[in-house]
């Protein structure tokens, strides 16, 4: 089984698929097994570990021409075939966010948008992300020890006052007992 937890490793993954179909497919358009031979150095057709023609034969299956309907009904089932069902849930999932377009016969094109996205990079979203978070934990951190200080400060005011307090109260009485005598 995979491990495929590392959230850059995986933004990362979304990256090339988009700058592949931008700079190395003609017209932005290109078929799932040129994407997938490309990422594995492997023949679809050939490969042992993802069988391309389930996909075929769902697709074809099909009752509907809505190809997200093939996506949700279609599953894999062994772990070997782990690296094609990342890059077609990758895909999927490009698909969902509006930056590709995927046709009944897997053919994967860019929209204007995914070339935007590529162009400002998930990556650089995440790490925006990460230092926005960083940035305000940091505030947190220092308006409680600015708190705490002000605590402090004023909890020493506060005492300095009663000090005072009491020195200009003797002081009225010892000024009212010295006229006496």
């Amino acid at each position: 089984m995979t491990k495929d937890k590392d959230i850059l490793e995986n933004f990362s993954f979304l990256y090339k698929i988009l700058d592949y179909l931008i700079h190395n497919c003609k017209a932005y358009f290109c078929s799932f097994d040129k994407l997938y031979e490309h990422f594995y150095d492997r023949d679809l057709e050939t490969d042992n570990k993802f069988n391309a023609l389930n996909y075929y034969t769902a697709i074809s299956e099909s009752k509907s021409n809505n190809i997200e309907d093939v996506f949700l009904n279609f599953s894999v089932s062994d772990n070997t075939q782990a690296q094609g069902e990342k890059l077609v849930e990758a895909c999927y999932y490009l698909m969902k966010q509006n930056y590709i377009r995927i046709d009944v016969h897997f053919n994967i094109k860019i929209t204007f948008e995914g070339i935007l996205k590529c162009s400002e990079g998930f990556l650089k979203e995440y790490e925006k992300y990460s230092n926005d978070k960083n940035r305000l934990l940091n505030v947190e951190n220092f308006q409680r020890k600015t708190t705490r200080w002000m605590l402090w400060i004023n909890g020493a005011i506060a005492v300095g006052t009663v000090v005072a307090m009491i020195y200009y109260i003797l002081e009225i009485l010892s000024v009212h007992f010295c006229k006496c005598g």
